[in-house]
């Protein structure tokens, strides 16, 4: 995709991980507490000032998927400290799995991000090429250091997602990774103000466009829910300033998103909790509850340094999970050794339950 003659170059890959793989990504109900979502009519000047990050064109390259490291990373840091830093898309694209083919994954993203992006003033993205973009860096002690600083902390993959539970992560503030999967032919079905869905696609085909643009901003249009979506290509063909925001009804939302996932900034994984706890655990915790009970789980996790999350939320996924095994090993000797284990299982069974029990009673 590039943004003076728009056509079709693999930006967002498919995931071909199995589903043993796919199962291990964190589950965004454990990212936040989810309240209700503020659907309402808004201008595109409304929109516009509701963004706090920097859209840079991909030009001639199929770097897009890079573009949320970008947005991302910027607006968390915005909304930690007021100031604007803008990130290296070429930092995060050179960096992919499969390079040299053009375009990457969702989770590869995810996980050059977890190591951070140098600045765009340190590796510029800008007015390149493919082949270029791809070229070998060096890589200063200056830029590590960025990255290092910079870095998000942890990432989360939605298996299913709605309209709804994009909106929500947007209106706590994190933009979402969104892939568009759609009709690429005539280059009438996306690369529009609002785009409409014009007959089926086949994933595979040369004329099915492949593409990530981040969700930045929710609101309701003739009364219908629409994300709206900040665009790296197709400059000229949407709304806003730069002509690159685009309206994406729930009914081309359904059908057309085929990955939904974001990152959250490290600084702001910094929960703790402030109240002192005694507690009773009563039943076996594992991967997939809810409950009270395992909100103080976490609570405790956290004091423990076992743990680090945005806001406690009642629902064990793998951040828990892996919180658990932290906790497990820490205490080997109470809670291993006695079943001749070395390992942390991640699950809060009776020998975890009952250490626990005894310690913050």
């Amino acid at each position: 995709m590039n943004n003076e003659k728009v056509q079709f170059v693999s930006g967002a890959g498919i995931d071909y991980r199995v589903e043993e793989q796919k199962a291990k990504d964190y589950d965004p109900k454990e990212a936040f507490a989810f309240g209700a979502i503020d659907w309402k009519e808004k201008t595109i000047e409304q929109i516009e000032s509701n963004i706090k990050a920097t859209s840079i064109s991909q030009g001639f390259t199929s770097r897009c998927v890079s573009e949320y490291a970008g947005i991302a990373l910027e607006q968390a840091e915005f909304f930690e400290s007021g100031q604007r830093i803008v990130f290296s898309r070429r930092d995060v694209y050179a960096r992919r799995f499969n390079r040299p083919a053009g375009g990457m994954a969702m989770h590869d993203l995810f996980k050059i991000m977890r190591e951070g992006a140098c600045l765009e003033s340190q590796l510029p993205s800008t007015q390149i090429y493919e082949n270029e973009i791809n070229q070998p860096y060096d890589v200063t002690a200056e830029m590590k250091g960025i990255r290092s600083k910079y870095s998000a902390g942890s990432s989360f993959t939605w298996n299913t997602w709605t309209i709804d539970d994009i909106a929500q992560m947007i209106q706590n503030g994190t933009p979402v990774c969104l892939f568009w999967f759609f009709n690429n032919d005539n280059n009438d079905e996306w690369w529009n103000a609002r785009p409409t869905v014009k007959g089926y696609i086949d994933l595979f085909a040369d004329r099915t466009g492949r593409h990530q643009a981040t969700g930045v901003d929710f609101c309701l249009v003739d009364g219908k829910k629409h994300l709206v979506v900040m665009d790296s290509a197709g400059q000229g063909t949407g709304l806003g300033t730069k002509k690159n925001l685009r309206l994406v009804s729930e009914d081309f939302f359904k059908v057309r998103c085929y990955g939904a996932g974001f990152t959250i900034d490290k600084k702001n994984l910094d929960y703790k909790p402030t109240e002192e706890i005694h507690y009773t655990f009563t039943r076996t915790l594992k991967n997939g509850m809810t409950g009270d009970d395992v909100m103080v789980l976490q609570k405790i996790l956290i004091l423990e340094g076992c743990l680090v999350l945005k806001s406690p939320t009642r629902y064990f996924g793998g951040m828990t999970e892996a919180g658990v095994k932290k906790l497990q090993e820490k205490y080997s000797d109470a809670i291993l050794k006695p079943l001749g284990l070395k390992n942390g299982t991640g699950i809060f069974a009776n020998a975890t339950r009952n250490f626990i029990n005894n310690k913050y009673r």
